[in-house]
């Protein structure tokens, strides 16, 4: 159970990381259309992977 819950929380903390870094960027691009598109791989890239994580 121990080994399982390191597991998970370091899946989280990964994602989260990522995350951190996704939303640095997206701070730094000024087009918007460039922003909305990189937005969506985000999402979908997010999505992925939580199902993966989790699942």
């Amino acid at each position: 159970l121990l080994n399982l819950c390191q597991s998970q929380f370091g899946a989280i903390r990964r994602m989260y990381h990522e995350l951190r870094e996704k939303d640095a960027v997206l701070q730094n691009v000024e087009d918007p259309n460039m922003r909305a598109e990189l937005e969506r791989e985000f999402e979908e890239q997010s999505a992925s992977t939580k199902r993966h994580t989790i699942g």
